[in-house]
């Protein structure tokens, strides 16, 4: 694992893609609260969540919002889909957007274009079902943040150094954080665990690494902030992940990259914090080598974790949070795996990839072969998979190529049946998100 910080990873959990981001340059002030450069008058956006229904989608059903990217013609065009096959429908107009993040309450939608000028980009949001479309701010440069909602009317971007919040209702900007090289929002989106310090000079032979990495922890309404962990010299902290009270973290010390030899006997060591109390747990030790890493994922109740560790291989293991018992799922030598909580069900779940084929497992033991896999449908692997629908019965999973081009292709848990909802071709990408 590189500890090269990623600055966001996209809940969609929790396999995710990073940006940086810069604000644009100057702008006027007002109470010591820098304004939105060239906005006049503030974007009005109600707090509340609203619901919402698009035309074309049958009503009720789960729907997936994806970005299709085409090459020839250059498009960027944002479409949602139903699991029932009802759509695609469009969005949002124009024919330069990129989906971004979702609000907690799914009433709005951020996303990036540069619809108005190519090549200069800036952020959007709009309502769930496409209207109501305002700009936000621009960007510097071609990237985009890492955007989280932890209200409907507020947003807070992590650029590549730096925590800042949006007030999307007076159109503020606030910076709260110049000095973060990984952020994490809380699930109650409250607080934001960071790391301070964090270094990516590696020493040269000889030298030594003096500067330092410390956990951090900011209130969002208070402005409070205190260390929660730290700090370390020859090692680093990665994988930032809230448990769903919004009370516990998640967290990974490892070797620092650049610091140990790749053939020494290392440490990956996963704590949980009550970062009210300020109590911390080892509840899992992988001991490997440099090149290892270690990955994890909260149950919906916040009592498990599953670990994915490589060692050689890859190895999906069960930890119960509170008494620190482990069970392994499963193990391979050659292919990483993807696994995912399923909410809503009576005891506490998981689907995974085992070898191409797909397994729903209880936290318990009890096991059921989902689907067997196929040439023709992608491998439900980290770069392909969606999760699991937020009614938890439909396992979402995108092709990027091979005999069937790029498609997006849903399973349902119930049947195990597979079921084509976008079928793109040849020349496009696509990237997706669950949208409801």
């Amino acid at each position: 694992m590189s500890n090269s910080k990623p600055f966001w990873l996209f809940p969609l959990l929790f396999a995710a893609a990073v940006f940086m981001f810069a604000a644009c340059g100057t702008s006027e002030k007002e109470d010591g609260v820098q304004l939105i450069p060239g906005e006049t008058t503030a974007p009005t956006i109600p707090p509340a969540a609203e619901k919402f229904q698009i035309e074309g989608i049958t009503p009720g059903v789960p729907i997936i919002a994806y970005t299709r990217e085409a090459t020839e013609p250059a498009k960027s065009e944002i479409f949602v889909v139903g699991v029932d096959g009802s759509g695609p429908v469009k969005l949002v107009g124009g024919e330069h957007n990129s989906l971004h993040s979702l609000s907690p309450g799914r009433s709005w939608v951020a996303y990036v274009s540069d619809e108005e000028v190519p090549n200069e980009y800036s952020i959007y949001v709009a309502k769930a079902d496409g209207s109501d479309v305002k700009k936000v701010t621009d960007l510097r440069e071609n990237f985009s943040p890492g955007i989280t909602w932890p209200s409907e009317d507020r947003l807070v971007l992590f650029p590549s150094s730096g925590i800042l919040l949006y007030d999307l209702e007076r159109g503020q900007q606030t910076t709260l954080e110049t000095d973060a090289t990984y952020a994490s929002l809380s699930l109650d989106g409250q607080r934001v665990a960071f790391i301070k310090g964090g270094s990516y000079v590696v020493p040269l032979p000889g030298e030594s690494l003096t500067s330092q990495e410390s956990l951090e922890l900011l209130e969002l309404e208070s402005g409070e902030r205190r260390r929660l962990d730290g700090p370390v010299t020859d090692r680093s902290y990665d994988n930032l992940l809230w448990a769903p009270d919004g009370r516990r973290l998640g967290y990974v010390i490892q070797p620092r990259t650049g610091v140990q030899k790749r053939d020494a006997q290392l440490t990956y060591d996963l704590y949980v914090m009550d970062v009210l109390s300020g109590e911390k747990r080892l509840v899992y030790r992988v001991e490997g080598s440099a090149s290892d890493s270690v990955f994890f994922k909260w149950s919906p109740t916040g009592s498990w974790l599953l670990v994915y560790r490589s060692s050689g291989g890859w190895e999906l293991v069960l930890v119960n949070v509170d008494s620190g018992e482990t069970r392994q799922v499963a193990s391979m030598q050659e292919l990483p795996y993807a696994a995912h909580w399923v909410p809503d069900r009576d005891e506490e779940s998981f689907v995974y990839d085992r070898g191409g084929s797909l397994y729903l497992e209880s936290v318990s033991g009890d096991v059921r072969e989902l689907y067997i896999g196929t040439d023709d449908i992608c491998q439900f692997f980290f770069q392909c998979s969606l999760g699991v629908s937020p009614d938890g019965r439909y396992l979402g999973f995108m092709n990027y190529g091979g005999q069937k081009g790029a498609s997006i292709d849903v399973l349902d848990i119930s049947t195990g049946e597979v079921r084509t909802l976008v079928q793109a071709g040849e020349n496009v990408s696509l990237s997706a998100l669950w949208w409801r």
